[in-house]
C-alpha cells in the first residue's frame, strides 16, 4: 500500500516536500522516513554520502553498498533516463546542489621565477628615475648642442659649461655620460676601444659591494689588456701577410697624377715603318697610328726588328690612351699567334716595366735583376697601376702560350708574377688572372724538365726567406693550377717543409721524410712538437696547408703502393706460403701519424681557436687523403669496387623506371 505524506511547516519561504512512502516492517530499511530535529522528514537519500551522484541499481551485486560500485557493474551499466531520478521530487535548488559531489581544490604548482622581471623591474626604476638609455641619448644631444654653442676661448670649465643647459630629469644621465667621457679619455687604448666600456663604475662598485668591485675590475683591466694584445697581433699579422713590391712614398715626395704617363717611342732604326710610328707619337696623332697598328704591318717585318722593338710596342700597350693601347695590344697578339717564326719578349722589358710602374728597386737588387736607370719611374693612382698590371699580365700570358720567352729567362717571369701575387694591393681578379697566366708559363713556355727544376730551384731560394703566412700563399699560388704547375707546387711544399735540398725530377718526393718530419720526439720543438709549450698554432696551420699542398696528387703514391704489395706477396709466397704479413705501406702509416698529431693538441672548450683551426685543418687534410686513396684504388669503405664505370654499368643494366610519381 503506497499513501502519500504531506509535511507542511509554518514560515515564509518555507518549500513543499513530497514523499513517496512505502510501509515496510524492517525497522533497519534505509528508506524510512526519520524525523528530523526540526520535525521536517527528510529524504532518505540524505543519509548517503556526500561523493554519491545517486543511487545504484546494480542487480549483479546487490549486497554491496550502493557508495562503492565494482568495477564491472560501472563498466556493464547502460544509461537509463528514468532510473537517475531520485524518488523525492525538490523544487529547492539546495537540495539539488547538495546532491552534486564537490571534488578537493587542487593546489597550483608554484612557478618558476622568470629570469626577465627582474631585468623588466631594473629597466621600470630606471625609467621613472630618469636615467635609461633614451635619457642618456637626449644628454648626449644636448651637450653636443651646448658645446657647439659656447665659445672655446671662455672662461667656463668643463663642468659649469654644462651647468647651463637645463636638462631636468636627465642630470643623473649626464652624470653618467661625463663618466664615460672621462673613462675613455683615460682609456690607453684610446676612445675607440670597445674595452673601455667594461669598466666598472663607482655605481656597479657601491651596488656588488668592495670585495666583489675590485676583483671584477681585476678581470676587466685584463680583458682590456688581453684585447690590447689581441690588436696588436692582428695588426702584426696583416703586416706580415704581403711581400710589398710597390713603393709608397708620402705626399710631400710626389704628386700622383691621374693621367696616363708619356711613352717614350724610341724605336731601333732600321725600318721605316717604326720611323713612322716615332714621328706619329710625337705628333701627337693618335688616329693615324692606331690606323697603322692595326693595318697588318707587323707581320710582314722580320723576327730581328720586330724583337728588338716589341719592348716599345709594350710601352704603348700598357701607357697610353684606351683606344690606342687596345691596338697595341692586338697588334702584339698577332704577332705571337699568326707568325710561325716566334718573335721573344725578353725579361728586360717586363722588368722596365714593373719599375715603371713602382716596384721597389732594393727588391730588383735583392734577386739580381737588372735596373735601367734611364727608366723613368712614374706616379700612379692604384686605380691607374691596378689597369696597366693587369695589361702586362695579359700580354705575359699570351707570350707564354706562344713560346715567346728565353728557355733562360722563364724562372725570372714566374718570380716576378708570383712578386705580384704576394702584393697586398693585388685585388681579387687580377689573382685570378695571375693563376692563368702561371699554368700557362709553366705547362706552355716551359717545355722540358731543366726549365722546371731551374723554376723550382729559383722560387724555392726566394721562398726560404718568408714566414710562414708568405709560405703558405706561395705555395697555395702554384697549387691553384694544373699540369706541371701543380708538380712544381708539390715538389715546392716538399722543399720548404724540409730543409735539405732534394733534385727535382718528374716523380714525387718519397713520403719517408715527411712521415720523420711529423713524427718529432717529444719536446724537441721541432715544427711539429705539439707538445711543446712554444709551439706557434697559428704558423703551425699555415705549415699544414703547405703539408696539403704536398700531398694533392698522391696518385703516385697509391701506384707505389699496389708496387710494394705485389712485390711483398710474391716473396712472401716463394719463401713461406704459410706466414703471409701485409706489408705496412706509407700513405698508410702517414695517416696513422696524422691521426696522433692531431690527437696531441689540446683545445678543450675551444678556448684556443688557434689550436682548434689547426686541428681541423689536420682533420680535413686525414680524411681527404683517405677517401682520395679510396676513390684511386677503386675500393669503397666496404670493400666493393667503386668507379664510375662500374656505377653507370650496373644502373644501364637495369630496367628502366619512369621518374615520374604515379597516383592510384
Amino acid at each position: 500500500m503506497i499513501f502519500f505524506q504531506l509535511a507542511r511547516e509554518r514560515g515564509k519561504g518555507q518549500h513543499i516536500h513530497f514523499v513517496v512512502r512505502q510501509p515496510t516492517y524492517n525497522t533497519r530499511s534505509p528508506f524510512i522516513a526519520r524525523k528530523s530535529g526540526s520535525g521536517v522528514f527528510s529524504s532518505p537519500l540524505s543519509s548517503l554520502p556526500p561523493s554519491v551522484k545517486g543511487p545504484t541499481f546494480g542487480r549483479r551485486s546487490p549486497q554491496l553498498s550502493p557508495s562503492r560500485p565494482t568495477r564491472a557493474s560501472e563498466r556493464c551499466r547502460k544509461p537509463n533516463p528514468a532510473s537517475s531520478l531520485p524518488t523525492t521530487i525538490a523544487e529547492s535548488s539546495t537540495s539539488v546542489n547538495a546532491s552534486i559531489p564537490t571534488s578537493a581544490p587542487r593546489r597550483n604548482k608554484a612557478q618558476a621565477p622568470n629570469p626577465l622581471d627582474a631585468l623588466l623591474r631594473e629597466k621600470r626604476n630606471a625609467d621613472r628615475r630618469g636615467t635609461n638609455f633614451a635619457a642618456l641619448r637626449l644628454a648626449e644631444a644636448a651637450v653636443e648642442e651646448g658645446s657647439r654653442g659656447t665659445s672655446v676661448n671662455s672662461g667656463d670649465s668643463y663642468g659649469t659649461g654644462f651647468s647651463r643647459i637645463n636638462l631636468a630629469d636627465e642630470q643623473a644621465a649626464w652624470e653618467a655620460v661625463r663618466e664615460l667621457s672621462s673613462r675613455k679619455s683615460s682609456s690607453p687604448f684610446g676612445g675607440g676601444s670597445h674595452s673601455g666600456d667594461l669598466v666598472l663604475g663607482a655605481r656597479g662598485a657601491n651596488i656588488l659591494g668592495p670585495t666583489a668591485g675590485e676583483a671584477i675590475d681585476k678581470i676587466l683591466a685584463g680583458d682590456i689588456n688581453a684585447e690590447g694584445k689581441e690588436n696588436a697581433q692582428i695588426a702584426k699579422r696583416e703586416k706580415a701577410l704581403s711581400v710589398p713590391l710597390w713603393t709608397s712614398p708620402s705626399d710631400e715626395d710626389m704628386e700622383v697624377d691621374s693621367r696616363p704617363p708619356l711613352v717614350n717611342a724610341s724605336f731601333e732604326e732600321g725600318s721605316p715603318v717604326f720611323t713612322r710610328l716615332e714621328q706619329l707619337h710625337s705628333g701627337g696623332d693618335d688616329s693615324q697610328l692606331i690606323l697603322l697598328l692595326t693595318s697588318g704591318f707587323l707581320g710582314v717585318m722580320s723576327v730581328e726588328i720586330l724583337t728588338s722593338n716589341v719592348s716599345r710596342l709594350l710601352s704603348f700597350a700598357l701607357f697610353s690612351s684606351s683606344q690606342l693601347a687596345d691596338a697595341a695590344y692586338i697588334a702584339l697578339r698577332d704577332v705571337w699567334e699568326l707568325r710561325i717564326a716566334k718573335v721573344q719578349l725578353p725579361f728586360f722589358a717586363i722588368a722596365s716595366t714593373l719599375a715603371r710602374l713602382g716596384a721597389r728597386l732594393s727588391t730588383f737588387e735583392e734577386l739580381g735583376w737588372p735596373t735601367d736607370a734611364s727608366v723613368q719611374k712614374s706616379h700612379f693612382t692604384p686605380e691607374n697601376r691596378v689597369t696597366a698590371v693587369k695589361g702586362l699580365v695579359e700580354i705575359v700570358k699570351a707570350a707564354a702560350k706562344a713560346g715567346a720567352f728565353p728557355s733562360d729567362e722563364i724562372p725570372d717571369v714566374v718570380l716576378s708574377l708570383v712578386l705580384i701575387r704576394l702584393d697586398i694591393s693585388t685585388t681579387n681578379d687580377l689573382r685570378m688572372q695571375l693563376n692563368m697566366t702561371m699554368d700557362a708559363v709553366c705547362n706552355h713556355a716551359a717545355e722540358d724538365l731543366v726549365v722546371h727544376s731551374a723554376i723550382h730551384e729559383k722560387v724555392l731560394k726566394f721562398a726560404r726567406g718568408l714566414n710562414a703566412v708568405n709560405k703558405a700563399q706561395l705555395v697555395s699560388f702554384f697549387g691553384s693550377g694544373g699540369g706541371w704547375t701543380r708538380h712544381i707546387a708539390q715538389w715546392l711544399a716538399y722543399g720548404v717543409l724540409i730543409p735539405t735540398s732534394i733534385k727535382f725530377t718528374e716523380q714525387l718526393p718519397s713520403l719517408d721524410r715527411l712521415i720523420l718530419l711529423l713524427s718529432p720526439e717529444a719536446g724537441s720543438g721541432e715544427l711539429f712538437d705539439v707538445t711543446c709549450e712554444t709551439t706557434d698554432y697559428e704558423d703551425l696551420g699555415h705549415y699544414v696547408a703547405i703539408l696539403a699542398v704536398a700531398l694533392a696528387d698522391i696518385t703516385p703514391y697509391v701506384g707505389e703502393e699496389r708496387t710494394i704489395t705485389q712485390s711483398a706477396s710474391i716473396t712472401q709466397v716463394e719463401s713461406s706460403p704459410s706466414k703471409v704479413r701485409k706489408p705496412v705501406l706509407p700513405l698508410e702509416l702517414l695517416l696513422r701519424i696524422l691521426e696522433v698529431v692531431q690527437g696531441k693538441i689540446v683545445d678543450t672548450r675551444a678556448a684556443h681557436l688557434d689550436r682548434s683551426r689547426t686541428k681541423a685543418a689536420l682533420q680535413r687534410l686525414t680524411m681527404s687523403i683517405y677517401y682520395e686513396r679510396l676513390a684511386i684504388k677503386g675500393v669503397s669503405s666496404r670493400g666493393r669496387t667503386s668507379t664510375l664505370q662500374a656505377y653507370f654499368r650496373h644502373h644501364t643494366n637495369r630496367p628502366h623506371t619512369s621518374l615520374v610519381p604515379v597516383y592510384r
